[in-house]
């Protein structure tokens, strides 16, 4: 879709108005997450081998939703890509309703230290999106660990609360914010300029839910971040109590964005629905991940 021709940047923007898009080219990931000011275009991540990123905010600015945005792109690239989030607690994420986008959502200290065991043994494509990272002080070690073993192929997009970020230099996500990209919302001037290292004169207009400077190799833009709605009536399919059936497929798949959802066809408890079309891969009650031998559903219908 395209931008409106006034050039003002809109304060509240959704996904069903700026469809985001996302690639993977020459070992380099797109990932545009929000809208611009410079010409209204939508802007985002930029990841070469081993580059990170992170988003700051206050309570209540949008972090979140931010990486269920980031996620949902990755989705429509790569439908297979190993998509794991942390999400201990005080985050919100595990019960976002679009949390189905993610591969596993990891919640407790223990699962942290086995998953980074797994990551050191195999550096296939793999993103892991973190919130709240402050939360995850009881893990800073395994942190460290996963941070520093120069897996190529490892993005981590981490989401803090600035005022909590602030001034800790010792601290794992430094590793994350070395690589200089990442979104600032609702930034507090002076003293966020400090995150990562950005001038505070282009600070002070960004306030707002999803409002704030994107920063990204060196250069810094005011920008509007691009939720996904949740308002929207089709979001319905993630709601844990929803079982999806062969009769209804038709009438909501044609909308849905990609996804693991319950499988249809009652043979898994999950099957991945790629935004076209439901594909063989599943999960099972355990939440092992797995490729379904039987014929694959239909298509739906459009």
């Amino acid at each position: 879709l395209r931008a409106p021709e006034v050039g003002t940047l809109p304060d509240e923007v959704s996904w069903a108005e700026y469809e985001l898009g996302g690639d993977f080219d020459a070992g380099r990931w797109r990932i545009d997450v929000a809208l611009g000011d410079h010409g209204l275009e939508p802007i985002g991540f930029r990841l070469s081998p081993n580059e990170h990123a992170a988003v700051f905010g206050p309570p209540g600015s949008g972090r979140s939703s931010v990486l269920c945005t980031v996620a949902r792109v990755l989705r429509s690239v790569d439908p297979s890509l190993e998509l794991t989030a942390i999400a201990m607690q005080p985050s919100p994420l595990a019960s976002h309703p679009f949390v189905g986008l993610f591969s596993e959502v990891i919640e407790t200290k223990d699962r942290v230290e086995s998953f980074v065991e797994e990551c050191l043994g195999d550096d296939s494509p793999r993103f892991v999106l973190i919130d709240d990272g402050m939360a995850l002080e009881s893990c800073s070690a395994a942190m460290e660990k996963l941070l520093t073993a120069g897996l190529c192929n490892l993005h981590v997009i981490a989401a803090f609360r600035s005022d909590l970020v602030r001034g800790v230099y010792s601290h794992w996500s430094r590793h994350v914010r070395r690589s200089r990209q990442g979104l600032i919302l609702q930034p507090n001037g002076d003293v966020d300029a400090e995150l990562l290292a950005v001038p505070i004169h282009r600070l002070e207009r960004a306030q707002g839910v999803g409002r704030g400077v994107f920063v990204g190799r060196g250069s810094i833009e005011l920008c509007q971040v691009i939720y996904i709605d949740e308002s929207d009536s089709d979001q319905m399919y993630l709601e844990s109590d929803m079982s999806i059936h062969l009769g209804n497929v038709v009438d909501l798949t044609d909308r849905m964005p990609p996804g693991f959802l319950p499988d249809p066809a009652d043979r898994f408890m999950m099957r991945y629905w790629d935004g076209a079309e439901w594909t063989d891969h599943v999960k099972t009650e355990s939440g092992e991940r797995t490729r379904d031998s039987e014929p694959i559903l239909p298509r739906a219908a459009t």
